[in-house]
């Protein structure tokens, strides 16, 4: 993939998630067998507003989804495949989390929400709920002092 082409990927990506007046970078890594890029963004646009639905991962997901249709990209399949001894800070305790929960998640036993807690709690994490603003309950799955 040409340096052009990822370029060109990343500023359609950000025009379609709306992200059009705001700073951001895009950067190339070479760390992996596959080409890709990492899009790092303000949050505070040029006019000074906070943006707040930068994190819409529906919207996000629907966008790579058409970009990578039109491009011929491929997508990664699973956060599974991560290489977490490569991991720092909240992403080095989230990765383990998310192996350790689709572990829970595919075992036989589990046939209901509530012996996937069980099962879940057994391996030191537990589920909160929390209403947000929008009125929107939200899952998050805590181990030790943090959240995800």
């Amino acid at each position: 993939m040409t340096d052009e082409l990822m370029t060109e990927v990343a500023q359609e990506y950000m025009r379609q998630m709306g992200l059009t007046n705001t700073p951001y970078i895009v950067v190339r890594h070479y760390d992996k067998a596959h080409p890709h890029c990492h899009i790092v963004f303000s949050r505070v646009d040029y006019d000074g507003k906070i943006l707040t639905q930068t994190t819409n991962f529906k919207k996000n997901e629907r966008v790579c989804k058409a970009l990578n249709l039109k491009h011929r990209l491929t997508q990664g399949k699973s956060k599974l495949n991560t290489d977490v001894s490569k991991l720092r800070g909240k992403d080095k305790i989230r990765y383990p989390l998310v192996h350790n929960i689709a572990g829970v998640y595919i075992r036989p036993e589990i046939q209901d929400w509530n012996s996937f807690l069980i099962a879940l709690k057994q391996q030191g994490i537990t589920v909160k709920e929390k209403t947000g603003q929008s009125g929107k309950t939200n899952l998050y799955y805590c181990t030790g002092r943090h959240e995800f």
